[in-house]
């Protein structure tokens, strides 16, 4: 894990707060400083103990990240159908594996994880789910 403190000159989403990456060589997961002190800000708390929605949010996003880093085939980083193609996998990953999960035990999650959540659940959990993909596409095609 890399903590980024000056995101200035990385092709980050202004949203996102966690990337998985490979940096030499090395496969990573980078969090954002700056957007990481605003994750805490929106969540009330600055420091331990955090909030139960803050650790699950971190967690959910950890998970998130550490299975783009697993996937050896990502396909093009430049090629938006490859890049939705990968979050839906994602998405729906986390989701059915760990989002579910929480909202079953009535975790508190962020709106994102139930919107996404929810949207698996209109398409019956489709890997090609096309209220899922509305929701990720406007952070996708910022990044290009």
């Amino acid at each position: 894990m890399i903590l980024l403190k000056n995101t200035a000159n990385a092709s980050l989403d202004f949203e996102a707060m966690m990337a998985a990456g490979i940096v030499e060589g090395k496969p990573m997961i980078i969090v954002a400083q700056p957007r990481f002190l605003g994750f805490l800000i929106e969540g009330g708390r600055l420091s331990p103990p955090f909030t139960q929605q803050q650790r699950n949010d971190f967690m959910l996003g950890l998970v998130h990240e550490t299975l783009h880093v697993q996937n050896p085939h990502h396909g093009n980083p430049a090629s938006l159908d490859d890049r939705m193609t990968e979050e839906l996998q994602v998405w729906r990953e986390v989701d059915l594996n760990v989002v579910r999960q929480l909202r079953q035990l009535n975790q508190p999650l962020s709106f994102r994880f139930i919107e996404a959540d929810d949207a698996l659940r209109s398409c019956n959990e489709d890997t090609e789910c096309q209220p899922l993909r509305e929701l990720l596409l406007p952070s996708e095609r910022r990044r290009q």
